[in-house]
């Protein structure tokens, strides 16, 4: 979905990438704040999966940029 929604933009894909990481952030604290304890690993997971593929769309989007300029 991201890819998407960013296509190439890589300014979009980092907006994204913030409101994701907030997102997630804010959920954890509303967690603690309703049973005084941390976020379900599965969370975490699901959290850190979703950063490694936002980290592949920037790279791929980084080298798809940087073969334009190279190309020209």
């Amino acid at each position: 979905m991201a890819k998407f929604i960013a296509g190439d933009n890589s300014d979009k894909l980092q907006q994204m990438r913030e409101a994701v990481e907030k997102g997630f952030s804010q959920a954890g604290l509303d967690f603690n704040k309703a049973t005084d304890s941390d976020l379900p690993q599965i969370c975490k997971d699901t959290c850190a999966e979703v950063m490694r593929r936002f980290d592949e769309l920037q790279d791929s989007t980084s080298n798809a940029a940087k073969e334009v300029i190279d190309d020209q």
